[in-house]
């Protein structure tokens, strides 16, 4: 079984349990698959595949060079693109070898539409596709939105929640992935249970409206009020992205730079 993940943090929590059912083979549960027979949920490998497809252009090849520079502008030194992407093209080979694939997703668009890229993928593959969702597995553990907000340990003790997509779940993924990747808007987001495209300025008077005349505010603060209203939809780094842009634009001023992004000094030109 390779567990798919869409961000690093759900990786590491997954690492997590392995570590813990090595040490504690009893953690390991056993449970009645779909035959009636007993069967050890186990965690193997992981293939985490970060590619952010929340943003950036899709409507052209993944390893086209101007999503690799769109991704890369956004994360810059703290990401590399072309690595995920070569986990990705792995997808076709693991699957020739007779694995099964677990696929973790949750509310944030970028797992979602993962969810729908990997099964375009694996669309002509004789393979089995398990898919972990947040929203039937975690009901009862309060808001939480991504995998990365839940616990190792209880993780462990919902592996046993894993779906089977049918044939007709697996079109309808890929069905969703053709209809996202026929548009050239690079922001997406999930709301109301779809994914819904977004201009790239979206989220630029939202940005403005937080200063106050001739305020000066750290990024740290920006995020911070963004993040209370729109914490599923976008990243810090997306902010700070847009904050740059605004900069260039001339619509904000760095008063005072810091090599900690988050504490740098910026003002709203009025």
């Amino acid at each position: 079984m390779i567990e798919i993940v869409f961000d690093e943090g759900i990786a590491a929590n997954l690492r997590v349990i392995i570590r813990q059912c090595k040490r504690e083979p009893e953690k390991i549960i056993t449970y009645m698959n779909e035959k009636g027979q007993a069967s050890d949920v186990a965690l193997n490998d992981i293939l985490c595949l970060q590619l952010y497809l929340d943003k950036g252009p899709i409507n052209c090849c993944l390893d086209s060079n101007c999503r690799k520079k769109f991704i890369e502008e956004i994360y810059y030194e703290h990401y590399s693109y072309i690595d995920n992407l070569n986990r990705f093209k792995k997808i076709k080979r693991l699957a020739n070898e007779k694995n099964a694939f677990r696929i973790w997703v949750d509310n944030l668009p970028s797992s979602l539409l993962g969810l729908y890229c990997v099964c375009n993928e694996l669309k002509n593959c004789n393979v089995n596709i398990y898919v972990m969702d947040i929203n039937v597995c975690v009901g009862g553990y309060g808001n939480i939105f991504s995998w990365a907000q839940v616990e190792a340990e209880i993780m462990l003790g919902l592996l046993k929640e894993a779906k089977k997509l049918t044939r007709y779940e697996l079109n309808e993924c890929i069905n969703s992935w053709n209809k996202n990747i026929n548009s050239n808007w690079n922001l997406r987001s999930y709301i109301n249970g779809s994914i819904v495209r977004i201009h790239d300025n979206f989220f630029d008077d939202i940005i403005l409206g937080v200063f106050c005349e001739n305020k000066i505010t750290t990024i740290n603060k920006i995020i911070q009020n963004l993040s209370e209203h729109y914490l599923a939809c976008i990243d810090d780094y997306y902010i700070i992205y847009r904050i740059r842009y605004l900069v260039k634009k001339n619509k904000l001023s760095i008063i005072k730079n810091n090599s900690n992004a988050y504490l740098t000094l910026v003002q709203k030109n009025f």
